[in-house]
Formats: C-alpha cells, structure tokens, sequence
C-alpha cells in the first residue's frame, strides 16, 4: 500500500485505494474546511489559531472509519436522514428571534435558549437536547451530511449514523460523530469540553485532531488547540497536568519538567492511551520518559524502541495503537462488545 498517498495524496495511489474513493464518492464534502474565525464570538479578540500539520489519529482508526462506510453505504443506500424538530421544550427559547416552542427547524435560523431554557430535537438518525444559556444554528441538512454551527451554550448529542454524517462546528473546533453519545460545551471565548459516554468522536481544528472513545473527554482552547483524550475517572492531578502540558504553549523548562513528572506519577494503565497521544505534543526528552512508562503498562511491538520514541515521526508508534487499545479494552467498545462499565 502507498501510504504516502494517504498521508498526502502525492504519489501513485494503489488501485484498491481508488476503487474505495470511488465507492465513498458520495459521501465526500461538498464545503470546505469550517472557516473557525468566521464563526461569530461575544469575544471576537480571541481569533487566534495555530498552525499545526500534526496527526494524532492513528492510521488503523481512519482506515476503520472508511470501511464502516463503505458498508454502511452497500447496505442501506436509500437512507434519508429526516428534518430537525422540537418534539419538547421549557421555557422561552427563540428561534430566529422569535418565541419557538416546538415544530421545524429551518436551516439557516439561529436557534436560543436563555438561562432558564431547552429544546430536545429529534430526527432520524438521533436526539439532541440543546441546554440553557446556548446558541446554535442548523447550517446543513442533506442525505450525507447533517451540521450544526454553535457559538456557545452545551449540547447532548445521540447519534446513530454512518461515521461522519453528523457535525458540529464551534468557534475553535468541529466535533465529528463516529456514531456515539456526548456533551460539548463551548464557552462564550471558544474554549470548550468535549464528553463522549458511547462511541467515539473526533474534535479537529485545521490538521490538528483528537480522536475521543466513550469515558473520555478532552478540552479546546479558544485558538483550537486540542489536549489528547484522557479518562474522566483518571487523578484530577493528571487531567490537569495533561491539560497543561497540551494547551500552555508558554511554560517554562522548569514547570513543564514538573507537569511531566505529575504525568508519570499519576499515570495508571487505563491512562496508556492518553500517554500515546502525548508523542506528538511533546519533545524529545518527554518522549523518551513516555516511552519507558507506557511500555511497562503495554509493552510495545517489535521495532518500536527507546530511539524510535527519540527520532519520533508521525507513523512512528502505528503498531502500538492497537495493541494499547486492546489492553485498555477500548478495542471492544469500538466493536460495540464492551461498554465502559465492563472495563471496571
């Protein structure tokens, strides 16, 4: 296989790459990528984003996406996703500034809730309780692709469709279902959280992505950096410390060789994910130490070594990808054979 096409789309593709394309045509975007600055804020000062080119996704994860649709699309090719409507709501929400108490949601309108407000909708392919204090706005609504825009305020989402189809845009990230159940709360600055209870979801900002299984969250900062996935039941001590590490660009060598040791002191076996997501948001020397924890919680495969976790480089650690999900058991939860409970 041509992985470089993958990566990249320079070189020749392999001819089961194309026929897969070909196959998945249908699914393809039509927009471009969300422009996060045009996304309208209370705090508009706060439009500022990195530039990244790194990829967190593992390429095993991805290549499971593809194949779910192209099953997805073999067998239920006349799936038509139904319009978005109130079926309850509570208190006085306003749907393009007028009082909305339940029926239609038409794309295009910018539909709120104050502090004593909500909506449940329902479609065809899930739920969604928009809560109080929100702002959000349905911006595309087609058989392959069901988008929402949202400013602020917090959202419950429950969704059973094809990876992909069902996005949500904030000012500093988008947040694509892989078939699941979440919260994302997004503040009035951008900044925001991501909580995932079944399935997985991916949160992006340019090329920078997090991919979230069921127990984990992660947070975004108000210029779209992402901080890896990491277990809600994990030490507060290491949620902070990990959260630190991935969005504090300005610490000083002294206080992140601190918040590195917090990692490692308060890592546990189940966190070995979130260590593997932290190669590519660390140097050198922290990649080594990683290394050297995470293999004595899941020893890693032949070939990948001390100098590998030294020399890293974007495919570096894709053999190790399954192996950790598997020890971790969010392998089975990805295949639906295991829920988070069954972990503990």
């Amino acid at each position: 296989m041509n992985e470089q096409y993958l990566w990249d789309r320079r070189g020749e593709p392999d001819h089961e790459v194309v026929e897969l394309e070909q196959l998945l045509a249908p699914m393809r975007m039509t927009e471009r990528r969300p422009d996060f600055a045009q996304i309208t804020r209370l705090s508009p000062g706060q439009n500022r984003f990195a530039r990244w080119k790194r990829w967190a996704v593992p390429m095993a994860v991805a290549t499971s996406a593809i194949i779910a649709s192209a099953l997805w699309i073999t067998f239920r090719p006349h799936f038509q996703p139904g319009v978005w409507e109130a079926e309850s709501a509570t208190g006085t929400p306003e749907l393009a500034g007028k009082a909305f108490t339940g029926g239609r949601i038409e794309a295009g309108a910018w539909l709120s809730t104050d502090g004593t407000s909500s909506i449940h909708l329902r479609t065809t392919i899930g739920e969604m309780e928009i809560q109080p204090g929100s702002q959000l706005s349905l911006a595309e609504s087609r058989a392959h692709r069901q988008r929402f825009v949202m400013r602020y305020g917090s959202i419950h989402a429950r969704i059973s469709a094809p990876p992909g189809l069902f996005v949500v845009d904030t000012p500093s990230a988008r947040a694509v279902d892989l078939g699941c159940e979440y919260t994302l709360r997004v503040e009035h600055d951008g900044s925001g959280e991501l909580t995932v209870s079944a399935g997985w979801v991916q949160l992006q900002h340019s090329w920078m992505q997090s991919l979230v299984p069921a127990g984990n969250a992660a947070k975004i900062s108000p210029d779209g950096t992402l901080t890896p996935p990491y277990f809600q039941d994990a030490t507060p001590e290491f949620k902070e410390a990990v959260t630190k590490l991935s969005l504090d660009s300005q610490l000083d060598p002294e206080t992140r060789g601190s918040v590195m040791e917090t990692i490692l002191r308060e890592v546990r076996k189940r966190d070995a994910f979130t260590l593997l997501n932290l190669f590519t948001r660390t140097n050198t020397e922290e990649r080594v130490k990683i290394f050297d924890q995470l293999n004595q919680f899941v020893p890693a495969p032949p070939g990948i070594t001390r100098e590998t976790a030294r020399n890293w480089q974007v495919s570096s650690m894709d053999a190790w990808w399954p192996v950790v999900e598997k020890a971790v058991g969010l392998s089975e939860i990805k295949k639906g054979k295991k829920t988070l409970r069954d972990l503990d």
